[in-house]
């Protein structure tokens, strides 16, 4: 009993140490793959990294030149602007009213040059120094290009 006994413990023992070992093997073979796929990950992870180092480098570049640009613009627009000259003030008649029918349109460039001549009379101005004059505000105002 004692000699079946003992081999019963061996015979356990030894497929403990089976399973045991069949067991490992199993843990290392996925540890080994997970290992790998980790690998795989920092690989991949580290590409989209320069990826993304080379759409924000670009994405800089293209907010430069768009802030060059709106610079550019800007400075047009105030040059374009530098030559305007917009006249308001009580001395700005308001346009006269059309008689019955229709008569010739106001001279508004006219009326511009009378008043600068009037206030700026140092200033000497003809008439092809005005490109172009317009009524604006309701008629309050004179924009004189």
């Amino acid at each position: 009993m004692k000699e079946l006994l003992r081999e019963e413990r061996e015979s356990l023992r030894d497929f403990i140490r089976e399973e045991i070992s069949r067991t490992t093997e199993t843990f290392r073979s996925e540890l080994a793959e997970q290992k790998n796929r980790i690998v795989e990950l920092e690989s991949h992870v580290e590409a989209q990294g320069v990826f993304i180092d080379e759409l924000e480098r670009r994405l800089r570049g293209r907010e430069d030149r768009t802030a060059d640009l709106e610079a550019a613009l800007d400075q047009v627009e105030a040059d374009q602007k530098s030559s305007d000259l917009i006249l308001s003030g009580s001395a700005i008649l308001p346009p006269p009213q059309p008689a019955e029918g229709r008569g010739p349109p106001e001279d508004v460039a006219g009326v511009a040059l009378g008043l600068l001549r009037r206030h700026l009379p140092a200033v000497e101005l003809k008439r092809e120094d005005i490109v172009s004059c317009t009524r604006i505000a309701r008629g309050k105002e004179l924009l004189c290009v």
